[in-house]
Formats: structure tokens, C-alpha cells, sequence
């Protein structure tokens, strides 16, 4: 694909420039029409709006052309090719600070352009040419993981191309992805995302879609289903990791698949006794929706003690098979679901009180943190911004995400700082390209 099927977002720079152009003419004309100024003042006037004007075009020509020579990510990146590993970047992710706070200001100057839901249903016109031209890995780059396919469920709701980003980060042609696409999202959005997953025959949208909720037992269901579709789709993924479309990884493939197979059949559910009475509230009242009510639950007949812990989980196809088959697991999500943020207390709850791990007791391998996430409070500092108190990340914090054991990192917006998902783009491909060395990736 050629680039300039891309409009770089100096469009929107140029027309700042031609707004102050005009603004500028106007007050010589201004100028003009006031007798009483005298012809030196108006020169001199004049002089100081023209050179404030050059002193605009200069600066733009310069970090417009910085950003060119830098190869900085002022277009969508298209193909293999662009996700080189460029000098500017692999300073960033370095933490040098002179080209993080140049690189900033340069981004103030140049708005994203991402790549719209109709451009990606024209580009998957021809799947063959939009998963070569995007640089989708097609192969199984070794035994080992094609002996080892992953299944995926990523639940997304905005943001097309940052979604085709992740897709692209984590395909491989062995493994298996749902797409759960939340029913509020725009049709035009919901189009591209299936014209997309119909170009990969391991790739498919979700056989049902619900509105999700944040906070809601809709964020479990949503998972559950895409979960439920990929039993039936295959037999043959050994584990199963869910994911949401602002994440990203930070392990290739190769590295995920030999961290499972240390796994030995357990899974990465991680969390704590809800001790708290905050916590305990979740559980212990009828919640509708995010409200809790004053109604009491009835307890659970299973006598569990409730743990608490991340949504995000990584899971055995044989504690998948339990969740989806066992009375005990579908009762108890049938309990579970008007409860507070069940999403944080199913996978938890259901695994530690069936002692799911007793098979493994041998294995003191537990896996990494399935997740890198900089909560509001925390001693690391954010970069970017925080919302709903989870860090935003930004350029500033690649160097410490970077250094996380953590799969995958949480979360970045594709529209602020956006060569903050550029440059951790490119570290991986990197890393990809480094363990198979000279070996074609298509």
C-alpha cells in the first residue's frame, strides 16, 4: 500500500497556518485604513506581523520535517516495512528525556489520523493484499507453537485500527480469536471489525453481542460467550487469555507459548481473600446493575469464601471445560451474576474453592502477572493521565513498561500520545524479528 493513500496530518497544521496567514492580512488591512498611524509605524507594524508569520512557517517546516527524518508515525503505520525499529523510538523507549520532550511537543503540533472503519472495509476488499501489506505473521514461525495454538477472546468497542493493531500484534495462523464487539457500538464499526476477522479463517466475531457495561455482569457474559465459541470452534488451544482492544503485548508469541507450557495445565488466576467490608458488600447484597440494594443474597450453597482479584486471567482448557460444563460453576454463576463487578470475583472465587491447582502441587511455576497496569496511587508514575484511576500510558512511561515481566500492559488511547503505541509496536516486532533472525515472517 502506498503512503500516500494516507493523508498526513500536517493538513491540520497547514490550516492553522493559512487561519493565522489571513488573520494577520486582515490587520494590515487594519492598519492601513488608520490614518492618524504614521507610514514608519505602519512599516514597523507591519515587519513585526511578518516576521511573527515566518517565525510560524519555520517552526512548523522544522518539526514537520523532524518528525519525516525521524520516520515518526504521522501517517498510520501500513505495512511490515513501518514498523522498523526507528533511532527516535529506541530512544524513547530508553527514557532519554530530550527526545521524549521533543517528541512530545511534536505531537501537540501533529494530530492523529487513524485509519477509518470505511477504509478498512475498502482495504479488505482483497484479503490476501491487506494481511501481507499490514505484515500479518502467516505462518507458524516454529514447531513448538504450532504445536501449541492460544485461544483469545478480545472485547472491544471503539477505535478500529487500534483493535487491527492488537490483532496484528498477537495473530499467528495456529491460533484462535473472538471478537466480542459491543452491541453499542457504531454499525460502521461493527462492519469493519467483521470485514476484518472475515479475511482469517482462525479469526471470528462473537456468535452473540450484548451491551456492555462497565461494572455490570455484562463484561463477564460478554466473556463467557466468546469463551463458549471457542470450545466449539476447536479442540486443539491448550489456554485461554482474554483481552479488551486498549491493551498490548509485551511478550512475542514464542515467549507466551514456553511461559504456558511451564504452566503444566495451571492456570494464571491471581487474587485475594475480600476481606474488606467495602468488598464484602459486593457479594453479600443484591446489586442492580452497578447500584447495590439493600436486599440481602442468600448464600451461596457452596459455602465459598469470596476472593477478589483482575478480570484479566489466563486460563487451562481444562478449567475452561469446568466453567463451561460443571453444575457447580454454572450455578454458581448464575449466583454470581447480581452481584458487584462479578467480572472480578468469578475466575477467582470458583478456582481457589475448587483448589483447581491440587493437580499441580509438583509446579511452583506460577506465571507472570497476566498484566502491567499503573492504578492512581501506586508508587510509578504516569506519564500520560489517569481516568477512572488506571494510567493512561504515555511516551514517558514506555521505559518502565518495557521492563515488566508483566503479558500484557494496560492501557493506551490511540489518540493521546499516540507514538506511544507506535514505539512499543515497533519494540516488539523487534524483539520478533531478533529470535527468528533472517527467517521470512509471511
Amino acid at each position: 500500500m502506498s503512503e500516500n493513500k494516507f493523508m498526513s496530518c500536517s493538513s491540520y497544521n497547514i490550516y492553522n497556518l493559512i487561519t493565522l496567514l489571513i488573520a494577520h492580512l486582515s490587520f494590515f488591512r487594519f492598519l492601513r485604513m488608520k490614518t492618524l498611524l504614521t507610514s514608519r509605524k505602519k512599516i514597523t507594524t507591519s515587519l513585526i506581523l511578518v516576521s511573527s508569520f515566518l517565525l510560524l512557517l519555520f517552526q512548523y517546516l522544522h518539526i514537520d520535517g523532524w518528525m519525516s527524518k525521524k520516520h515518526f508515525a504521522t501517517k498510520p503505520l501500513t505495512s511490515q516495512s513501518s514498523r522498523h525499529y526507528t533511532d527516535v523510538c529506541k530512544q524513547i523507549v530508553d527514557g532519554n528525556s530530550s527526545v521524549i520532550k521533543k517528541a512530545n511537543s511534536s505531537m501537540s503540533h501533529f494530530v492523529k489520523q487513524p485509519i477509518s472503519p470505511w477504509k478498512y472495509i475498502d482495504l479488505t476488499k482483497n484479503c490476501n493484499y491487506f494481511a501481507k501489506n499490514r505484515g500479518y505473521i502467516l505462518k507458524a514461525l516454529s514447531k513448538n507453537e504450532e504445536d501449541f495454538p492460544i485461544a483469545f477472546s478480545i472485547n472491544i468497542y471503539k477505535d478500529v485500527e487500534q483493535f487491527e493493531r492488537l490483532l496484528r500484534a498477537i495473530y499467528r495462523p495456529q491460533n484462535f480469536y473472538c471478537i466480542h464487539v459491543d452491541k453499542k457500538s457504531p454499525s460502521i464499526f461493527r462492519r469493519a471489525v467483521k470485514k476484518i476477522s472475515s479475511c482469517f479463517s482462525n479469526v471470528f466475531v462473537a456468535s452473540e453481542i450484548i451491551k456492555v457495561v462497565w461494572g455490570e455482569s455484562s463484561i463477564l457474559q460478554s466473556q463467557l460467550i466468546c469463551m463458549k465459541d471457542l470450545w466449539k470452534r476447536s479442540n486443539t488451544w491448550k489456554y485461554l487469555i482474554n483481552l479488551t482492544g486498549q491493551e498490548f503485548p509485551l511478550k512475542t508469541n514464542n515467549e507466551l507459548v514456553d511461559i504456558l507450557q511451564k504452566l503444566k495445565g495451571k492456570s494464571i488466576v491471581k487474587g485475594r481473600y475480600a476481606s474488606k467490608q467495602r468488598l464484602r458488600g459486593r457479594y453479600l447484597y443484591v446489586h442492580r446493575g452497578i447500584m447495590r440494594t439493600n436486599e440481602l443474597k442468600q448464600p451461596f450453597p457452596g459455602n465459598f469464601t469470596f476472593y477478589k482479584g483482575s478480570t484479566y486471567v489466563v486460563l487451562s482448557k481444562a478449567f475452561v471445560n469446568f466453567i463451561l460444563h460443571d453444575k457447580l460453576a454454572r450455578d454458581f454463576l448464575e449466583w454470581v451474576n447480581n452481584t458487584g463487578k462479578p467480572e472480578e470475583t468469578f475466575y477467582q472465587t470458583l478456582y481457589f474453592n475448587v483448589d483447581f491447582d491440587k493437580y499441580f502441587r509438583n509446579n511452583t511455576f506460577n506465571g507472570p502477572n497476566t498484566r502491567y497496569v499503573n492504578w492512581s496511587g501506586h508508587r510509578a508514575p504516569c506519564h500520560g493521565k489517569f481516568v477512572r484511576h488506571v494510567c493512561v500510558h504515555g511516551i514517558g512511561d514506555l521505559k518502565t513498561i518495557t521492563q515488566q515481566k508483566a503479558l500484557f500492559v494496560n492501557k493506551f488511547y490511540l489518540h493521546y500520545q499516540y507514538l506511544a503505541l507506535d514505539c512499543i509496536e515497533q519494540w516488539l516486532h523487534k524483539r520478533t524479528l531478533d529470535y527468528y533472525g533472517s527467517l521470512s515472517l509471511q
